[in-house]
């Protein structure tokens, strides 16, 4: 019998392979959070980009400054960006890790703070990473620098006293002459539970508190900056200001008189201002000294009065020194209130934020203490 009939061809690799079953995706495998906005940081700085930790998410990266002009012997900055739970709603964190001996503490806690006030001024509610790694670079040279040195190169020295009691001072009441007299030991013992009694005056121009007088004690000098009326601000909060400085000062008087009240406005520096009672037709004058304000200085000013006393401040004007470009922005009319003034900077664009909460005076008569170290 012929095998051609009966035979089968034999089989070939194509029949004999079976396809191979195809793996089901999970569905219930929740996206990496943020995946989007974390390839793109990993992409542009590939070379030092990891993940630290997914739970919390956690990336490191170096941060190489790219101005070629850069001044300091610095490779870059060493990060880690943490993303909360609630990224972007809730800011992410930024941590230098550098060592401390290439880095100071205090810079790079100050570093870190610069960049979570810009993360809640510029990006709410936004992706954020890319924006503020790009701003740090930009500002990297001026970060590394003390805001304490910052502000000294304005001209402004700051000084912090070490207070002996945790009690605010007491006003220095109005019209106590200064009379230098020798003090004996006992006095001097006496006089050491009183040395924050250095600056006393009204609050809100309104309650008088008797003190002051006496002699004078060893290391307290006369400054002719400190009389008249101080003007000074409770509570200040500026974000991407170097100084802030009045300009325009507006106010309410009383008539030593006849107790009417008059409005002063437009007070400048250096500017004699005199208005007449409209009631009795005595004369008021008002001479404004302004002083520089930042986040360690939070005195307006001073007025010299003759013939009456404050009452109220109106809204007055500011120059705003913009910190990143410090160009100067006029801000007109500022409350001494609840409400926070936004304005881009008319030089760089960066958004300044000012808000002066709340207001006191105090009649100063001259004489202020320096404590010995």
């Amino acid at each position: 019998p012929s095998s051609s009939s009966s035979s089968k061809p034999a089989p070939t690799a194509t029949t004999a392979k079976k396809a191979a079953p195809k793996k089901k995706r999970n569905p219930k495998q929740p996206p990496i959070p943020n995946l989007q906005e974390i390839n793109r940081v990993a992409e542009k700085y590939a070379s030092t980009f990891r993940v630290v930790s997914n739970e919390p998410q956690v990336i490191a990266l170096l941060l190489t400054p790219s101005d070629a002009d850069f001044p300091y012997d610095l490779e870059g900055l060493q990060l880690n960006i943490t993303l909360p739970p609630s990224y972007p709603s809730v800011p992410c964190i930024f941590e230098v890790t550098n060592d401390d001996s290439i880095i100071y503490p205090k810079i790079k806690r100050q570093i870190e703070e610069e960049v979570k006030k810009r993360a809640l001024v510029a990006y709410q509610n936004k992706q954020m990473i890319m924006g503020l790694l790009s701003w740090l670079d930009r500002n990297m040279e001026s970060l590394l620098i003390d805001k304490e040195q910052q502000l000294e190169r304005l001209g402004i020295q700051i000084i912090f006293h070490e207070k002996k009691s945790p009690l605010p001072p007491r006003p220095l009441s109005e019209g106590v002459p200064y009379q230098p007299q020798p003090a004996s030991q006992s006095e001097d013992d006496d006089d050491d539970d009183d040395d924050d009694d250095d600056e006393e005056g009204e609050e809100e121009g309104d309650e008088k508190v008797e003190g002051g007088g006496g002699g004078r004690r060893q290391g307290q000098t006369i400054t002719t900056a400190l009389r008249g009326t101080r003007i000074k601000i409770e509570e200040i909060e500026l974000q991407n200001v170097g100084i802030i400085e009045c300009y325009s000062m507006n106010i309410v008087t009383s008539c030593e008189r006849c107790k009417t009240k008059i409005d002063i406005l437009n007070m400048m520096k250096g500017g004699n201002y005199m208005e007449e009672c409209r009631q009795c037709h005595h004369s008021v004058s008002a001479q404004f000294r302004p002083e520089i304000m930042h986040e360690y200085s939070n005195v307006v000013g001073y007025i010299d009065f003759e013939g009456g006393a404050l009452v109220d401040v109106l809204p007055s004007s500011f120059n705003v020194h913009c910190f990143e470009c410090n160009e100067i922005n006029p801000f007109k009319d500022i409350s001494f209130g609840e409400h926070k003034i936004d304005k881009n900077c008319q030089s760089c664009h960066q958004k300044i934020t000012v808000m002066l909460r709340g207001w006191r005076s105090a009649i100063m008569k001259g004489v202020k203490e320096q404590r010995d170290p």
